[in-house]
């Protein structure tokens, strides 16, 4: 192991000599993506604050999508939860598997999130909320092949 540590400095340390520095991580779009996701769910709080949707008025704001009832608090919470959650331990160890776990999950936000904003009512709510499908829609799209060159 501390040969492992050895090696890796002694790379480092003629990396600096030479000038040459990391290439950046390919994950460095997705993981911008990820974090500016939360600030665009609380926008859209805000927004919904504005619309006189409170927490209760979200929560009672539902529908059945595919067989099931599902709330528009619950909805919203839900791509601020993977982005700050679930998405970093995906990427933990990217490969195949979990690039399309996390694909399909905003996917499957994206869908869900579409739904509200055909029936919430006009005002602030709507474009927030449709501002934050654009964001969702526009995750960078890593292929794992892409990660196993940079490894």
């Amino acid at each position: 192991m501390i040969r492992r540590y050895l090696r890796a400095l002694m790379g480092a340390i003629r990396m600096t000599l030479s000038g040459k520095t990391v290439p950046p991580s390919p994950l460095t779009g997705l993981r911008a993506w990820m974090t500016h996701t939360p600030a665009l769910v609380d926008a859209v709080l805000t927004a919904c604050a504005q619309d006189g949707l409170d927490e209760a008025a979200r929560r009672q704001t539902s529908q059945v999508i595919e067989g099931r009832r599902v709330n528009l608090n619950t909805i919203l919470l839900a791509p601020k939860f993977h982005a700050q959650h679930e998405y970093p331990l995906l990427l933990k160890a990217p490969d195949g598997r979990s690039l399309a776990a996390l694909y399909g999950t905003n996917v499957n936000d994206c869908f869900l999130l579409e739904r509200f904003i055909k029936i919430l009512p006009t005002g602030h709510a709507p474009v927030a909320l449709r501002s934050l499908v654009t964001h969702l829609e526009a995750v960078p799209v890593m292929q794992p092949e892409t990660l196993n060159e940079s490894s």
